[in-house]
């Protein structure tokens, strides 16, 4: 990339993260984006796979939502699995093309679809960009995994596409999400992965943990040892130890130091900021402040595709206010997490 244009564009995402923290945003530098439901495994943690994709927004409408809201320094495409839209390529394309300051672009994978996922991740690779970042998911074991996601060659496939994606110098990790079907056996999880990545490492590995979600992951609200998710944590935090001068090291370790608070209180350690620094959007135009918002700000298709007459409007305002008194869902999750830690950097706690 042209040293320029990368320097401009490292500069207007430092500056939005500045305003942010003083609330002068005039629109989101995050968009999360799930672009479609469809997906090719049944997996406990997540139900999206039960909904029937119908009206998903087409390529045509996508590259037209790009050229109407160039304004993102950060974008994370989402599922279902991505990589079942054949036009996963030209979408990235469209926002290679029209968002101008984007700073990083990243994505999850359920890694099942080995060839197409490599082949596809080293065409998007050539456009590019300042980051493209991605994840695999990987839940624990062999049999753990595939139990989650009911198959029986869901883990194989998954570590065959993070070889693979390694093997080719793309930026990836594995993407763990601790829940209740997986934390009694997560003690002896980084040494079993081993046994198929010599060489992993800690910092290698992303963890999160298990979210309701209706708007994005149809799944279930259930209870679950959180005391002892929080001494899983602290052990991982602690083998895992403290990056210099990576910031999405660094940006993981707040994540996990406050993802402790929030188990135990059920809030979010920092004052949300969704909807203003950062929205969701689903494969049918309906933009909500985060994944865990079931109302809806607006649909891209009701407003010319202009995110901007939405994130204005007054359903909008009334979301806004009722997230800064703290009426909402509360969660914490990487995709709402980081960006509200930047927007704090400068701002006590709640």
């Amino acid at each position: 990339m042209n040293p320029f244009k990368k320097i401009k564009s490292y500069s207007s995402f430092s500056t939005n993260i500045l305003l942010s923290a003083f609330n002068r945003l005039k629109y989101p530098y995050k968009l999360t984006f799930a672009i479609t439901i469809r997906c090719n495994l049944k997996c406990k943690t997540c139900y999206v796979w039960k909904r029937k994709p119908a009206n998903e927004l087409s390529y045509e409408e996508i590259d037209r939502f790009f050229k109407v809201n160039g304004f993102f320094n950060w974008i994370d495409l989402t599922g279902g699995e991505i990589f079942l839209r054949k036009d996963l390529l030209d979408i990235t394309k469209s926002i290679k093309r029209n968002v101008k300051n984007l700073v990083m672009l990243h994505y999850p994978t359920n890694g099942f679809l080995t060839n197409k996922i490599v082949e596809t991740t080293d065409k998007i690779a050539s456009l590019d960009f300042n980051n493209l970042v991605l994840s695999v998911s990987i839940d624990g074991n062999k049999d753990i995994h595939n139990k989650i996601r009911n198959n029986e060659k869901a883990f194989q496939n998954a570590i065959a596409t993070y070889k693979e994606l390694k093997k080719n110098k793309h930026k990836v990790y594995i993407g763990c999400t601790l829940s209740p079907f997986n934390i009694d056996h997560f003690d002896n999880f980084f040494m079993e992965l081993r046994d198929y990545i010599p060489d992993l490492k800690y910092s290698d590995m992303h963890l999160n943990v298990y979210h309701y979600s209706e708007s994005l992951y149809s799944n279930e609200k259930l209870f679950w040892d959180k005391d002892k998710a929080v001494d899983l944590i602290n052990d991982f935090i602690k083998k895992k130890g403290f990056a210099f001068l990576n910031p999405i090291a660094l940006l993981e370790s707040a994540y996990l130091k406050n993802v402790k608070n929030y188990l135990r209180s059920n809030q979010s350690p920092f004052k949300c900021k969704s909807g203003k620094i950062s929205c969701f959007m689903d494969p049918v135009g309906d933009v909500y402040p985060c994944s865990g918002y079931t109302v809806a700000m607006g649909n891209l298709r009701e407003n010319d595709y202009d995110l901007l007459k939405i994130i204005s409007s007054k359903e909008a305002a009334s979301l806004h206010e009722k997230i800064k008194n703290g009426k909402c869902p509360h969660c914490w999750t990487p995709c709402e997490a980081y960006q509200n830690i930047l927007s704090n950097l400068f701002l006590r706690r709640k």
